[in-house]
């Protein structure tokens, strides 16, 4: 019986999110706006889902002064827009964080999001996934600001030994 519902997946594309998977270990550091920079332990577990269109990675880490946060982030690629989607549903955000990217020409995966409510007002945000070749992928987090983007976060994940 075929499956009328199943799609073609954009194996092509998907393949490329693999350096995303596995269990990672990094020491991550935050920029809160004002605040002083806080260095905590982060953990990461990227795998496929079932159904092999998403890759999730869940995070967890003990933020000194802020308390744990989670979260689940689910990616694909979008065919109709020739874009790669992330969703991030965190434990300190009542609405999810979306984002739109792709790969640039020196292999970074780099997301954009649309302005969205965060824990300090509304936020445009940027994520560059930095894949290197010793397994570990560096991580950095940025807000906009009217002059650019500043640092929001940044960690280099290393795979858990």
């Amino acid at each position: 019986m075929a499956n009328l519902i199943a799609r073609n997946l954009p194996t092509e594309q998907l393949v490329k999110l693999n350096f995303l998977l596995g269990e990672f270990v990094g020491e991550q550091t935050l920029y809160p706006p004002g605040g002083s920079p806080v260095r905590y332990p982060a953990h990461v577990n990227g795998s496929w889902e079932a159904c092999e269109r998403f890759v999730t990675f869940d995070f967890y880490a003990d933020i000194p002064g802020y308390g744990t946060e989670t979260f689940r982030a689910m990616i694909t690629f979008s065919e109709s827009t020739s874009s790669y989607r992330m969703w991030v549903f965190a434990a300190s955000q009542e609405e999810p964080l979306y984002l739109r990217g792709n790969f640039d020409e020196l292999g970074r995966l780099i997301f954009v999001s649309e302005p969205t409510q965060m824990v300090w007002g509304t936020e445009r945000l940027r994520y560059t996934f930095s894949p290197h070749g010793d397994g570990s992928t560096e991580l950095l987090g940025e807000r906009w600001e009217p002059d650019g983007y500043a640092t929001y976060c940044s960690v280099v994940f290393r795979p858990e030994v």
